[in-house]
């Protein structure tokens, strides 16, 4: 004998004149209130509802954004890498694009081979989603970073670490915070691994990724 699901018993019980319809759909709003995320779930896990191809294009829009930022002296330089430039040193275009896309697609194949080897049903096209979109909070703090970087170039007789500084490591903290979280929500929405598979392959794809990202800026 199987067991219907509560939206399935609702709408046999209005079938049957049970309840009414208008019963019905009050009742059947009401499951879907419920079931709806809320938006602190969304902030935490923003795959809940971010196609792979939504995600690979708001992707290139970062990258493209990073290359930008490039000019005002802010560096993605790595995977998870955010520098500020204290002395005003600029990279060239050519470097900007080069680590903007050390940053993002390289890791993605990385993190799509090492959910394969671990047996998960997974696509390419969905860890570039995934590590393109994850640079979000990286990208959103770099105005931060900006106004931080022209405040301590400005003439000053102070000397040591200012406030200035410890917020700005506070910042750069949770933005690489919020952005691993981003990193591991997606690691597990794409490649549909359990248990302790996830959680190893997430940190070894992770070191693996970063490693591979520093050597290929190395060797360029």
């Amino acid at each position: 004998m199987s067991v219907l699901e509560p939206r399935d018993r609702i709408e046999q019980l209005a079938k049957n004149g049970k309840i009414t319809p208008q019963e019905a759909k009050s009742l059947l709003g009401a499951m879907a209130a419920r079931s709806e995320p809320s938006w602190l779930h969304y902030a935490v896990n923003p795959f809940l509802k971010l196609n792979s191809g939504a995600a690979a294009a708001i992707g290139l829009v970062l990258s493209a954004a990073q290359v930008a930022a490039s000019r005002l002296g802010i560096r993605y330089d790595g995977f998870i890498d955010l520098h500020v430039s204290r002395d005003g040193a600029v990279a060239s275009f050519e470097r900007a694009a080069l680590e903007a896309f050390v940053a993002w697609v390289p890791p993605a194949i990385v993190f799509w081979v090492g959910s394969r080897v671990l047996g998960g049903r997974t696509r390419l096209v969905d860890f570039v989603g995934v590590t393109g979109f994850a640079h979000v909070p990286y990208v959103v703090a770099t105005p931060f970073f900006v106004w931080l970087m022209r405040l301590h170039n400005a003439p000053s007789t102070k000397s040591g670490l200012s406030a200035q500084d410890g917020l700005g490591v506070a910042v750069a903290l949770g933005a690489l915070a919020w952005m691993i979280t981003w990193l591991y929500q997606g690691f597990v929405h794409a490649s549909n691994l359990q248990g302790a598979k996830r959680v190893s392959g997430f940190v070894f794809a992770m070191i693996a990724a970063e490693t591979l990202a520093k050597l290929l800026l190395v060797f360029a």
